[in-house]
């Protein structure tokens, strides 16, 4: 998914999307990793701002993580890393562009361990993306965590 001009676009099927790093944040932002799943103050920011739009990318993403996943324990079972890998990957960007980083860098050590055929860190990788997409989901839809105005209350 890439963001422009208001909308969310996807990439035309064959093309190549190169996703860089995260932009590091330039104020006070929500914990990563230990508070919340998502830096939301930052996913406002690289939306201009536009909160609504923030939430409804969060809402989605948190509903394809769950389907990804189903599709990666599948894909485990079947012990095809290389699709683990392929997918792996793609959830680390899309996790990135969210601001999502723990997604991100459990997505990005299963790329890894995927890549180098490591099935029992594969497995406990999943686990604990499993443990972090049902984080995320209650995040999402308790939203407790957003005040007026899209501060976040982390």
């Amino acid at each position: 998914l890439a963001y422009a001009s208001g909308r969310i676009e996807t990439p035309a099927p064959g093309s190549q999307v190169w996703i860089s790093e995260p932009p590091e944040p330039t104020g006070p932002s929500c914990p990563t990793v230990v508070g919340s799943p998502i830096d939301y103050s930052q996913l406002v920011q690289q939306f201009g701002g536009k909160e609504t739009l923030a939430r409804s990318v969060a809402e989605q993403f948190a509903t394809g993580l769950e389907r990804e996943l189903e599709t990666v324990r599948s894909l485990v079972a079947q012990r095809d890393f290389e699709q683990v890998r392929r997918l792996a990957h793609r959830l680390k960007g899309g996790a990135g562009c969210l601001c999502a980083g723990a997604v991100a860098s459990l997505a990005a050590r299963m790329e890894s361990a995927a890549g180098s055929g490591q099935s029992g860190e594969v497995e406990t990788l999943l686990v604990e993306l499993e443990q972090e997409q049902r984080r995320l989901s209650v995040w999402v839809a308790d939203g407790s965590h957003i005040k007026d105005g899209g501060q976040c209350v982390c």
